[in-house]
């Protein structure tokens, strides 16, 4: 850590949730830890009650790090009862001009992040957010499972062309530990009335308002680590079943019509129709609906799917019994 910046003003804030990831917060936190700045930053660190050890762990960084590190520590589950825990609990506490993020089992690579996403937020204040390459492993392997965005658009570094940023936000979202933005704005959309927000997880509709109030700025360089399927993670506890599945797919339907009809800008109704059709996709996928998927309404999802996963929809939708008995099989 590096503090050059005479005054003891926080700069950024930096967000972490948690629950239940005794095996990932050590290397979050030192993710934190390890950064060089030339201003102060501070570390509000909520743990919704884990049963594991991740509270303890918290407390000893912060007993060692007390200038940085600020628990905040739930002896009940907050999540269960549908408290807001970011503008009850965190809102309050946040002093910085800025705001980052890093759930507890995901880490931040570089040490220069901070600096770098401050200094270009600085440079551009019509933009409303800023992002990085995020990589994305196999919680259980550590393989590299591909990065968000995906390196195939190709982006520059610099401000997200107007006509790229729908696009770029419906086909690989930019990642959570990515984020860094204004505190004033964050403090605006966690305030805001958003009858969208209700249908989608957090960064989802964070993400859908702030392409709607402002640019974005990608900087060309990997810095954070997202696990992908891990214990305790809201991913693992959905993905992990079916149903649950579809039912946030719809959830997300719901919300991006809300979308398309509360806002008139024609790139923002383009990204939410778009999006309702991804989702629409993923419940056809979920239920192995194989002729649906043919439908030239998904024309542009089955583009993007690798070959095998086209023959798979050909050969279902002409021999649905055959399928069938594969998905039997190889259950």
């Amino acid at each position: 850590m590096n503090r050059n910046n005479a005054s003891n003003e926080i700069i950024v804030s930096v967000i972490c949730t948690t629950y239940n990831h005794e095996k990932y917060i050590g290397k979050c936190l030192d993710g934190f830890l390890m950064q060089k700045t030339n201003f102060r930053f501070e570390v509000l660190v909520h743990d919704d009650a884990s049963t594991d050890k991740t509270a303890e762990i918290i407390r000893e960084y912060a007993e060692k790090y007390p200038d940085v590190i600020h628990p905040i520590l739930q002896t009940e589950n907050q999540y269960s009862k549908r408290i807001p825990i970011e503008k009850q609990y965190i809102l309050p506490k946040i002093r910085g001009k800025y705001v980052a993020f890093c759930e507890g089992d995901d880490y931040w690579s570089d040490e220069n992040k901070l600096q770098l996403q401050f200094d270009a937020m600085e440079a551009h204040p019509e933009c409303s957010f800023c992002s990085h390459y995020v990589k994305a492993i196999d919680s259980a392997s550590g393989a590299t499972n591909g990065f968000f965005p995906n390196r195939a658009w190709n982006l520059r570094e610099g401000l997200v062309e107007k006509e790229l940023q729908a696009d770029v936000l419906l086909n690989e979202f930019f990642q959570l530990t990515s984020y860094f933005i204004r505190k004033k704005e964050y403090e605006d959309f966690l305030n805001a009335t958003l009858s969208y927000s209700r249908y989608m997880t957090g960064d989802t509709a964070m993400l859908s308002y702030f392409s709607t109030h402002g640019r974005f700025c990608f900087l060309d360089r990997e810095m954070s680590v997202y696990r992908y399927g891990s214990e305790g993670s809201w991913t693992s506890r959905t993905y992990s079943q079916t149903e649950a599945k579809i039912n946030h797919y719809r959830r997300e339907i719901q919300g991006f019509a809300l979308l398309r009809d509360e806002y008139l800008d024609d790139s923002v109704k383009k990204y939410a129709e778009k999006r309702m059709i991804h989702d629409e996709w993923l419940i056809l996928d979920c239920e192995n609906n194989y002729r649906k998927q043919r439908d030239k309404r998904y024309r542009e999802c089955l583009k993007k799917e690798p070959l095998k996963k086209k023959l798979i929809i050909l050969v279902g939708s002409i021999f649905p019994g055959l399928m069938k008995w594969y998905h039997k099989i190889k259950k």
